[in-house]
């Protein structure tokens, strides 16, 4: 059977996405996760240590959620 090149790239993609659901859905049941909360606690003192003039930002970001 003959595929298009780009639709070749396409069922790739496709595969390589449902590989990486599945190690997701492995890893949230094995409680290898983190909650939206946390991560986003994480992400901001990130920015707050790399970026300390993003204070400002950060805080109206967070006002908004």
């Amino acid at each position: 059977m003959l595929v298009d090149v780009r639709e070749y790239g396409r069922m790739q993609e496709r595969l390589a996405l449902l590989g990486e659901l599945y190690k997701a859905e492995e890893q949230v049941a094995s409680g290898e996760c983190i909650s939206n909360e946390d991560a986003k606690s994480r992400v901001l003192s990130r920015l707050l240590t790399d970026f300390p003039e993003s204070g400002r930002i950060v805080s109206e970001v967070d006002a908004l959620h």
